[in-house]
Order: structure tokens, then sequence, then C-alpha cells
């Protein structure tokens, strides 16, 4: 399956406190977070992408996404929009999501682990291209630790999907981010990582179709700004290393606290 050459995407977030969200959901914000919300806390978010090309269809989402924390090591996430292609519009896929630290990093020198698991339900029309017609796993492990001023991780992932109506499904998905942030001053946070997708063949009525393997592979530069009495502001631009890959993808976004 052929992809946009060009993307934009911009993230416009509404959080009651910001600083930890369900990594897989929102999965092009530059850094891994892997903390977790004050108990009783709150998150919820507007994100919008669209992306333009001259030789495939325009492409356009504005899912909304809502993080909670009902326990002090854990938080749940859900998310649903509204999705576009060319001329089709509708109700976007819904994904879910629940993140439960493992470890915090602190002064023994252990990093901090945490396992992310959710599910990803068909409430998008497949059949315009706005979802994927079947239900998806998804499974994350991530390792976060600061090595002198450089905090660095690892993110093991992989997403699992299932037959739409028609007996058809794209191929389950492995993904990798390695990367780290560095503070520049008390305002900026720099970002790099390589960001890895490797899908397997998809699959029609149980047999594997041929030459549907894709191999993403990202090198991602990124920054943050950071207002303390008011908000976040991010940019990265997402670079493709290989012909499976987004030749650009360009990601802004912002966080306000309220």
């Amino acid at each position: 399956m052929k992809k946009p050459g060009f993307i934009l995407i911009v993230l416009l977030t509404f959080p009651a406190l910001a600083g930890a969200r369900i990594n897989f959901i929102e999965q092009w914000k530059p850094g891994i977070e892997s903390n977790i919300l004050d108990k009783d806390s709150y998150d919820i978010s507007l994100n919008m992408t669209a992306s333009s090309d001259n030789k495939f269809s325009d492409l356009f989402s504005l899912p909304a996404t809502f993080t909670y924390s009902p326990f002090e090591k854990a938080e749940f996430g859900i998310s649903l929009g509204i999705a576009s292609q060319g001329s089709e519009t509708g109700v976007s896929d819904l994904n879910t999501g629940l993140k439960y630290s493992f470890m915090k990093e602190d002064a023994s020198q252990k990093p901090s682990i945490c396992g992310e698991f959710g599910f990803s339900f068909p409430t998008a029309d497949y059949r315009k291209n706005l979802g994927f017609g079947g239900v998806g796993i998804n499974l994350d492990w991530i390792i976060q630790k600061t090595i002198k001023d450089i905090k660095g991780h690892l993110v093991i992932g992989y997403l699992i999907h299932t037959d739409n109506p028609d007996n058809a499904r794209p191929g389950n998905e492995f993904q990798w981010n390695l990367g780290g942030e560095y503070l520049l001053s008390k305002t900026m946070t720099a970002y790099g990582a390589l960001k890895g997708i490797n899908h397997a063949p998809s699959r029609l009525n149980g047999q594997s179709v041929a030459n549907t393997s894709l191999h993403e592979l990202y090198l991602t530069p990124g920054i943050k700004y950071r207002n303390s009495t008011l908000f976040n502001l991010y940019f990265s631009p997402f670079f493709g290393l290989t012909d499976d890959s987004y030749n650009l993808i360009f990601f802004a976004g912002m966080e306000m606290k309220i």
C-alpha cells in the first residue's frame, strides 16, 4: 500500500495536567513519556492531522483524547474523532489504552520501565479507507533512563490486526523507537530518535498477499518549548529513510496548561 510523500501533523492539546500520555495513541509526538498522571488527575487533548500530496488523496483526522489516572501507577486513555480521506469523511476508529508503571527512575540508577496495552475498535467506515475495519491490539514496552544530561529511551511494540468483514486485514506491525532528549535550558528540550515500523504482509481470506510487506524507518529531531505558566510547544520533522516510508512527516504540537 503506497503512502503520501508529505504529511503535516498539528497537535492541539488542552490538558488539565501535562506530562503524561499513552504513547502509542500519540505515536508521532516527539519523545517518549514514561510518567504517570497523578492519581485522580486527567488530561484532555484535541489532535489534528492533515496531509496533502499531488499523487495521493488528502488525509485529515481530528481525534479528541481523554487520559485519566485512577491509581498511582496506571493511567487510561481513549481517543475518538473525525477522519477524512479524499472526499470521504466520517468517524475515526476508537483507540483505547492502559499504561502501567513497573518501575520509576530514581537516585539508585534504576530506569523507568512501563508497559502499555490497548485496543482499537472499528468505528470508522473501512470501505472508505477511514479505518482498518477490524479490532487492533497494541502492546508496548518502554524503558527510559537518564545518563548524565541525556534521557534515553527504547520502545518495543507490536500491533495485531484482525480481519474486517471482507476477510481482509493489513499486516501486523512490529514497532520500535530508540532515542533521547536533552534539556537545553529551562524552556527548551531537544529530541532525537530513530523510529521503525515493520509491516507483515496483508492477508485476504487467510492467505498472505504478495508484495504487501512494508519497512518504514524515520530519523527525527524535535524540540519542545516550555512556558511554565501556560503552554508547551512541540516541533518535529520525520525524515523517511526507506522507500516504504513517508518522505517527510512534520509534527507541530501545543499543550495548554489550564
